[in-house]
């Protein structure tokens, strides 16, 4: 019996690392920090960090929803993958975001399409089963927004 090689980044459930994010909006190219935080079967979670300081925003998928939140205006949007357009446009559910990010992150680079949005994520510094939690809490403080508002805002930064 052959004894089976389990590549190193399958063998674990969790995984953080730092990433260079490029967001591309078909006219504007923009580069942030950020981090990536994975659990399997629980979540996939892109933070930005300009310059590494502070978290500007985050997108989290989780098996029920996708939250985005705007911490600069204090905003965020939690929606279920069927009432987001552009995820149900792109035939995009948890299940396939995962299996892009588990498969690719390995590659150190992951490429994304949302709608005329790349996102494409360098990944570097990688820690393995690092505590990842499962999902995040947003404060009272901040608004819930649809989730045109919160793309409306994004254009206007990316524009």
């Amino acid at each position: 019996q052959q004894d089976i090689k389990i590549p190193e980044w399958d063998k674990h459930s969790s995984v953080a690392a730092k990433l260079d994010l490029q967001i591309n909006d078909g006219k504007n190219d923009i580069s942030v920090d950020g981090r990536l935080q994975m659990q399997r079967d629980v979540v996939v979670r892109v933070l930005v960090t300009p310059l590494g300081l502070m978290e500007a925003g985050r997108i989290e998928f989780t098996p029920d929803y996708v939250l985005l939140i705007d911490r600069m205006h204090k905003q965020y949007v939690k929606e279920r993958y069927e009432n987001v357009e552009m995820l149900k446009k792109n035939g995009l559910t948890f299940q396939s975001i995962q299996q892009r990010f588990w498969e690719e992150y390995k590659k150190n680079h992951i490429s994304l399409m949302l709608g005329r949005m790349s996102l494409g994520i360098d990944v570097k510094k990688v820690n393995y089963d690092a505590k990842v939690d499962a999902q995040t809490d947003v404060s009272a403080k901040y608004e819930r927004v649809s989730m045109q508002d919160v793309l409306s805002k994004l254009s206007g930064i990316l524009n």
